[in-house]
């Protein structure tokens, strides 16, 4: 996906929920010092007094030489069943380039959403905060169409009262998560 070599992987389970890993990466084996790295932590979420439970993963790339880490997009969209998705993307560090100058990005970045399937994007309401002068971006997204089904057991009334009030809920936990608000 990113054409990465995996050079060594490493893996933690907490108690009572969670997890994170962690995978080192080269563009080239002979270039271990140009390391990248895949890192994802576990959040899931079994607390909340209405009985929703969320879960949240935290996939952090970074990368290094020729590897570019927005190219893994859609495999992420297809791995997870995201209801709401914030990726950041930041440049920090810098090359320098036949002159001396500093070089801080050497590609375009208009949107990450220009790095996501247009056929994945169309189930998500999108939005960009974008940073460019610092090397910054973000997209939020939050799936426009739900299912009620999808959310409960087999067998389960999804129209009877209650549990119509849970779905609406859910929805009102999937926008706060969005938006970043209680």
């Amino acid at each position: 996906i990113i054409d990465a070599e995996v050079l060594s992987v490493s893996t933690q389970d907490y108690d009572p929920y969670g997890a994170s890993s962690l995978v080192l990466m080269s563009d080239s084996v002979g270039a271990h010092l140009t390391k990248s790295h895949l890192c994802a932590h576990t959040y899931p979420d079994v607390l909340d007094p209405r009985g929703l439970c969320t879960f949240r993963v935290d996939i952090d790339i970074a990368t290094c030489g020729t590897i570019v880490p927005l190219r893994a997009l859609d495999y992420m969209f297809e791995s997870f069943a995201n209801d709401v998705a914030i990726i950041d993307y930041a440049v920090r560090g810098f090359t320098r380039d036949a002159e001396g100058k500093r070089v801080y990005m050497d590609h375009a970045l208009r949107s990450i959403q220009d790095f996501i399937d247009p056929q994945v994007l169309r189930a998500y309401a999108c939005e960009d905060m974008n940073l460019p002068d610092h090397n910054l971006w973000q997209t939020k997204l939050m799936r426009t169409e739900l299912e009620p089904a999808d959310y409960f057991s087999p067998g389960v009334d999804v129209e009877a009262p209650e549990n119509r009030a849970l779905f609406e809920a859910l929805r009102r936990e999937m926008v706060g998560i969005h938006q970043g608000i209680e």
